[in-house]
């Protein structure tokens, strides 16, 4: 697996469904890094966070849909490493 000191940077879209009892019902990649190993782990990030808490009564939706954007960025001290 290549990481962030190997160069890899990128933005994705992800929407994901979550029932009222916390559990994650799907996700989907509305758009791609362009890689995808930074895709799959920004999804299995969603995934594994699961299950959330259970909706407070104040919101009386039986499931909320959420877009989410995921940034991987180098940062200054990857950015050395990766340069020597």
């Amino acid at each position: 697996m290549r990481t962030a000191a190997q160069g890899l940077q990128g933005q994705l879209h992800l929407k994901f469904v979550v029932r009222n009892d916390g559990q994650v019902k799907v996700v989907e990649l509305l758009r791609s890094s362009g890689y995808k190993v930074l895709d799959k782990e920004a999804w299995d990030a969603v995934v594994s966070a699961g299950p959330f808490e259970a909706f407070p009564p104040t919101i009386p939706d039986d499931e909320l849909h959420i877009t989410a954007r995921f940034t991987y960025v180098l940062d200054e001290a990857a950015q050395r490493v990766r340069m020597r």
